[in-house]
């Protein structure tokens, strides 16, 4: 379905064309489109990450066949965070929640993630697609103490994830966290990275003010039950080949 097109429509619009669509019986939606820059502001969020899921949810109730999986992130759960992207899918999760409490059982989950890697290039308004644009300027990196706590999951060993939880029944899932065993800290990413490339004085650790807001003490994550994460790779020597493969702009 594509996003230019389906972005503007309303559910009369949405209902016709899921009705074209062969077997319906037994088709899951994963709502993988979605913006992440806090920047763009909050309208333009609500739009795609709460307004557009929701449409396509109450055109689709009426497929019996039909079920929806949400993408949301783990900063949901932190009511401190409250920048456009993540009030956008709060909300999203809250009413996925709702729904699935009513008739829509079984036929709902939101899935809440960390950041991913891995795939294509880094964006540039995160933390991995800022390194990368300083390493390849040769510019210094300014940074916070890098104490915040965070996990990066490969986007394959999380689309693994997701193939199994499309396996699985969702009777008792309207929400579900993928959480690995490894949870690091920023600044030992950036050590990493900028270590790897020769380039550790760049790194200028410290020079940025802390929000409160952070994770700031370790989460202590529950690891997800492996029939519904089975592996994640570790980060650290990953990310940094990830982001050797786009050095070169």
């Amino acid at each position: 379905m594509p996003w230019e097109i389906a972005g503007h429509w309303q559910a009369a619009q949405i209902t016709a064309w899921l009705g074209q669509q062969p077997r319906l019986d037994e088709t899951d939606i994963v709502f993988a489109n979605g913006l992440t820059d806090p920047s763009l502001g909050r309208v333009a969020l609500t739009q795609s990450n709460t307004d557009f899921p929701l449409r396509i949810i109450e055109a689709g109730s009426r497929f019996p066949g039909l079920r929806f999986m949400t993408i949301g992130t783990v900063m949901e759960a932190r009511s401190s965070i409250s920048n456009g992207y993540v009030a956008s899918k709060l909300a999203l999760s809250r009413q996925v929640a709702a729904l699935a409490l009513g008739p829509l059982q079984g036929r709902l989950l939101h899935l809440r993630l960390h950041t991913l890697y891995g795939v294509g290039e880094p964006h540039p308004h995160l933390f991995l697609g800022q390194m990368l644009s300083a390493l390849r300027a040769n510019r210094p990196f300014s940074m916070s103490s890098g104490r915040q706590y965070r996990q990066y999951h490969h986007t394959d060993d999380v689309a693994v994830a997701v193939l199994a939880i499309l396996r699985a029944n969702w009777q008792h899932l309207p929400l579900l966290q993928l959480n690995s065993t490894e949870t690091l800290q920023l600044g030992q990413i950036a050590e990493e990275v900028f270590g790897h490339f020769g380039k550790l004085p760049l790194l200028k650790m410290g020079a940025l003010t802390e929000q409160a807001t952070d994770v700031w003490e370790d989460p202590h994550y529950v690891p997800t039950d492996p029939a519904y994460f089975p592996a994640a790779r570790p980060a650290l020597p990953n990310i940094v080949t990830w982001l050797a493969d786009w050095m070169t702009p």
